[in-house]
């Protein structure tokens, strides 16, 4: 068989591994609270230990970060078959057989073995084997950093569709010179990937901010009820926390209603729930009145 050579993935990952890499706060965290490690002797325990334990923690510190992502974007076209990874992954082991790894904190530094397995987790880990459509990388260009936005539709986890792929051109065509624009395309990414599929993109939008409103509205009244009570008791009478924050929501409701403006040309306003109407001041024994109560909840 012939294996082609692919020496530019190889030599761009050599070249974001030598420096070393960070194992930052949350990577820390993890570590504790999976394997019991508070020192150092527990994470060298850790490491020299047996079995798919040593092998998982490996992985998590050889993993690529979102700099790596990008950095290693250009050298990713065209994708890569298997063997060519394959091929990428002996030369980035003979390039770099070992690599330093800084922790945030609690652990002194390390250095670890690289072989040619560890590599191509590493290389992996970049899934190399998608291929970005051309019409968005196309769009992508326009980014001041259109690496991190490639990267961003590589690594998102989405079932595509031709249909897919003109809402995304189009908001990349729309974005691009926003200082939100790569929020903006995160959210979207985010959005295709909780949905299998739709038959219109702009009406699950709409649907999904409805139902972001009503969360919203559910973790307002939560937040002004504990400002007067205290946490125990809200509990205690079955007031249950929201699942997210206010503010979370709030920047989703508002990420939806920008995303659909840039890309169709407009918002619905929210779906107006019947108790939360100002149905106004009634008299029930009034005809008139009760006729005029059933116009406002038809």
């Amino acid at each position: 068989m012939n294996v082609p050579d692919f020496p530019p993935l190889a030599s761009a990952a050599a070249a974001r591994l030598r420096p070393g890499l960070d194992a930052d706060e949350a990577i820390v965290h993890f570590i504790e609270s999976t394997y019991g490690a508070t020192d150092d002797a527990g994470l060298d325990a850790a490491l020299s230990g047996d079995g798919g334990d040593r092998e998982t923690l490996l992985e998590l510190l050889l993993s690529p970060g979102p700099e790596d992502l990008a950095a290693l974007e250009p050298a990713l076209t065209p994708p890569l078959p298997p063997e060519a990874v394959d091929a990428a992954a002996l030369e980035l082991a003979r390039l770099v057989p070992k690599i330093a790894v800084r922790f945030a904190r609690t652990f002194a530094p390390r250095t670890l073995p690289l072989d040619a397995d560890g590599a191509r987790t590493y290389l992996l880990r970049l899934r190399p084997e998608i291929a970005v459509p051309d019409a968005l990388r196309e769009a992508a260009a326009a980014f001041p950093e259109p690496n991190v936005a490639l990267a961003a539709l590589r690594h998102a986890r989405f079932q595509p569709s031709p249909r897919r792929d003109r809402f995304l051109a189009g908001l990349l065509e729309r974005a691009a010179d926003r200082a939100d624009g790569l929020d903006l395309l995160r959210f979207s990414l985010g959005f295709l990937g909780r949905r299998p599929t739709e038959p219109s993109i702009y009406a699950a939008l709409m649907e999904e901010r409805d139902h972001d409103e009503l969360l919203l509205e559910q973790a307002e009244e939560f937040e002004l009820r504990r400002a007067s009570s205290n946490f125990e008791t809200m509990l205690a009478q079955g007031v249950r926390p929201p699942h997210f924050p206010v503010d979370e929501l709030r920047r989703a409701v508002e990420d939806i209603d920008t995303v659909a403006r840039l890309v169709f040309g407009r918002a619905d306003p929210p779906t107006v729930r019947p108790d939360k109407l100002d149905l106004g001041s009634f008299d029930s024994d009034a005809a008139s009145d009760v006729e005029r109560l059933i116009r406002t909840l038809s």
